[in-house]
């Protein structure tokens, strides 16, 4: 694992040794680890239309695959965490007060 180790103020040294880990995600709203090093994003949206938010599951050691888990059913989802026991959770309906929750995603 490549670390870099430099001034964060320094943004021309951070964009020199700085490398794109993942490609093809729309914008991320919020990111998580799981235990096993997985890397979980969730996607405010998934397509230029602005419609469906989305949770998507990148194995550390292989970025290229990418597995969506909501299948571009969320409404402005935002954060994203994993639980002990593997299960994510996500905010669902982030812009949507009072109706936002946090639901379980079924682990994939």
């Amino acid at each position: 694992m490549d670390r870099v180790a430099t001034d964060p103020n320094d943004l021309a040294t951070v964009l020199s040794v700085a490398k794109p880990w993942a490609t093809g995600l729309w914008p991320i709203n919020g990111c998580t680890f799981g235990a096993d090093g997985t890397f979980y994003a969730s996607q405010l949206i998934t397509s230029s239309g602005f419609s469906g938010g989305d949770v998507v599951k990148i194995p550390f050691a292989n970025p290229a695959s990418h597995t969506t888990l909501a299948e571009d059913s969320l409404v402005f989802p935002a954060g994203v965490a994993v639980g002990q026991d593997g299960a994510v959770y996500v905010v669902n309906g982030s812009a949507c007060v009072p109706d936002g929750a946090v639901v379980r995603l079924t682990n994939r």
